[in-house]
């Protein structure tokens, strides 16, 4: 079972359509969801020592202006944000008169990424004047507006104001921070939501595809596979912000944290684990392949026992750098591979994965870089670390995809082998039968007349009649040998008709009056002149009308007559039914000559109608003459040559056959 393609190309055009698709969707909703008004004209960041500040300790100190989206290195310590907030553009509410500050709409601050630690927000025009909490550490607030991203609802105010934001985080010191008025803040969260379900939607399809298929063949790369996406499913579930939604108040405090942190960390040599399985069927260096899935499992190791000392930000530092390590080792891996001829070719092709690693490498990378802070920070890297989990799902589409048209293929050529082999034994098993049926009949054939000549022969000199006793022996031996020879020939292919003009009545009329019980045989000719001439072969004529008769005098009384007719005889055909022509309509007469050969039954007795035309048959009273059994099979072989057709007619009193040819 399976995926169909019908051939090599079949499968490109659908799964980079699909790619594509899936791609363009992302980013509009993403640029969709980005694309709302917002209200901060001015951002500033302070990098806070390891120790705690207040609100007032903070505004003191020397803050650096910064655009765009702010990335820090990972570290223990807190980073302050300030942000201008100007309600001066925000709309006014629709179903208000004119404008006025009070009318404005509140507007939701939206942070991201969505598994930031902590985030603690100071605005001076917050109820109650204290510091609000939201992240994974904190449950949220009760009257929170909620989604995916972390948020806070603050008043729009009606003049501008400065409000800070301290964020403590072990996973990442990276912000995205928005100002957007309530209705705007809505729409973007769906689209953002939509993007994100679109995701996660691929990443079931190919995990339960990859499972289906894993399930009926057990494939090791699949099996991997698996395992590793499913890991992968459930690090993007966390890390797009569904944990809160699926946990909610149930979770204890910091339970997401601890969670998003070490699927982060098992993600790494579970993906390491399934590259370098796949990578296994292009033959890369074997030391590469050897030792960097150990290396990630020591590298993890260190890493969880720093995450036990209370080191997170540590391990996921080293895992940042590990990764970044890992992805071109891969790389360079893909390139020096050497896929085998000896064995069957990749499913992928090998540029296709050089191009997989390649975009993967060159993603990841500028990822870590954005996350340690070497370069600045774009608002495209934050779902950059989803890359690996979308190409290596399409990846695998495409793997199984072919993969499954190969087995399909591969079950296939088994199956007619398997018919071929089941066919070879049959005709294997068919002809050791028929060699040893022939064994049986010539032991048993010719054991009767060599004991008559070995008799004859060993009284001392035979008389004349004796002498012609030994010659019918012979003969009857001779017609035995001869009879097989033609059957062979037969099946072999080497007897054919050549057909050219043939006087039938005079063939018959030489052949009577050269055969040996010549005086036992009545020709009747019952044709006009213009008729006894056929389009035959005359050889093959004679072999078949010297089987008749031999057979008619053997199995006849010994001074009974053997009567032979040449007669008109038009025959009716039904050919295949084709198409629009019933079977009926499509019958018809084709003109020719019948001869007809009959004798009183003999001694043997009358045969079977049912297997008279047999190989080997002989009715069980004619064991008392030597014969082969071969006489009228081999007659109905060469009948079908001459596109003739001979058939058992008896009567009451006389055996019969009858010989059709086509004129």
């Amino acid at each position: 079972m399976g995926i169909f393609l019908p051939d090599k190309r079949a499968w490109r055009g659908p799964i980079t359509l699909l790619a594509r698709a899936m791609l363009g969707w992302l980013l509009a909703c993403l640029c969709a969801a980005a694309a709302a008004q917002d209200h901060i004209t001015a951002r500033a960041y302070w990098e806070e020592p390891c120790s705690r500040h207040t609100l007032d300790e903070a505004r003191r100190q020397d803050f650096t202006a910064y655009t765009g989206m702010l990335a820090r290195d990972y570290s223990p310590c807190a980073v302050w944000v300030r942000l201008r907030i100007d309600p001066g553009a925000a709309p006014p509410d629709a179903s208000a008169g004119s404008p006025t500050p009070l009318q404005r709409q509140p507007l939701v601050l939206r942070m991201l990424p969505s598994y930031l630690d902590e985030i603690e927000l100071f605005d001076p025009l917050a109820a109650g004047g204290g510091p609000r909490l939201i992240g994974d550490r904190h449950r949220s607030a009760a009257g929170e507006y909620r989604s995916l991203a972390l948020q806070f609802s603050i008043p729009a105010g009606d003049a501008p104001r400065d409000v800070w934001l301290r964020i403590a985080s072990t996973s990442t010191r990276m912000l995205d921070v928005q100002a957007l008025p309530l209705a705007q803040a809505f729409d973007s969260d769906r689209m953002r939501e939509l993007a994100y379900s679109g995701y996660l939607a691929l990443l079931v399809v190919t995990l339960l595809w990859a499972l289906f298929h894993w399930l009926q063949w057990r494939e090791r790369v699949i099996g991997v596979f698996v395992f590793k996406h499913l890991l992968t499913l459930a690090w993007s579930v966390l890390l797009l912000g569904y944990g809160r939604t699926l946990l909610g108040d149930a979770a204890p405090p910091g339970l997401i944290d601890t969670l998003t942190s070490l699927l982060v960390l098992v993600i790494v040599p579970a993906s390491i684990w399934f590259d370098c399985t796949l990578l296994r069927e292009y033959h890369p260096p074997r030391i590469g392949i050897r030792w960097l899935p150990r290396l990630a499992l020591g590298c993890l190791l260190v890493e969880l026992l720093l995450m036990a000392a209370g080191q997170a930000w540590l391990a996921l530092r080293l895992n940042a750098l590990a990764i970044v390590f890992v992805v071109w080792v891969i790389f360079v891996l893909t390139l020096l591979s050497r896929p085998s001829l000896r064995v069957e070719v990749p499913v992928l092709p090998k540029w296709w994965l050089v191009i997989l690693y390649g975009v993967i490498a060159v993603v990841i990378t500028v990822t870590v870089l954005t996350h340690l802070a070497v370069i600045a920070g774009n608002r495209l890297v934050l779902a950059s670390v989803f890359v690996h989990g979308l190409l290596t799902g399409v990846a695998m589409v495409a793997l199984l995809s072919v993969r499954a048209r190969r087995l399909m293929n591969r079950q296939e050529e088994m199956r007619t082998q398997l018919a071929l082999a089941r066919r070879l034994v049959q005709h294997e098993r068919l002809h050791r039968e028929e060699q040893e049926k022939l064994l049986d009949m010539l032991t048993h054939e010719l054991k009767t007349p060599l004991a008559v000549v070995r008799m004859l022969l060993g009284i001392g000199v035979p008389s004349p009649s004796q002498v012609g006793k030994i010659r019918r022996a012979l003969t009857e031996m001779n017609e035995v040998i001869e009879r097989c020879a033609q059957t062979e020939q037969l099946h072999g292919g080497r007897l054919q008709a050549q057909l050219a003009p043939c006087d039938v009545a005079a063939e018959l009329g030489e052949f009577a009056s050269q055969w040996q019980a010549s005086q036992r045989f009545d020709l009747r000719i019952e044709l006009p002149p213009e008729m006894v001439t056929l389009h035959t072969d005359a050889r093959l004529l004679r072999i078949i009308v010297a089987n008749l008769l031999d057979n008619a005098c053997k199995y006849s009384p010994i001074d009974s007559t053997v009567t032979a007719r040449l007669m008109p005889c038009a025959r009716t055909e039904s050919p295949e039914p084709r198409s629009g022509r019933s079977y009926e309509s499509a019958r018809h007469f084709r003109q020719g000559l019948a001869i007809e050969i009959e004798n009183l039954p003999g001694p043997a007795g009358w045969p079977d109608p049912a297997r008279v035309f047999d190989r080997y048959y002989r009715s069980p009273l004619a064991h008392r003459q030597t014969g082969s059994g071969l006489g009228l099979y081999l007659v109905a072989g060469l009948t079908n040559l001459l596109d003739g057709a001979i058939s058992y007619r008896p009567t009451e009193t006389h055996i019969r056959f009858r010989l059709w040819l086509p004129a």
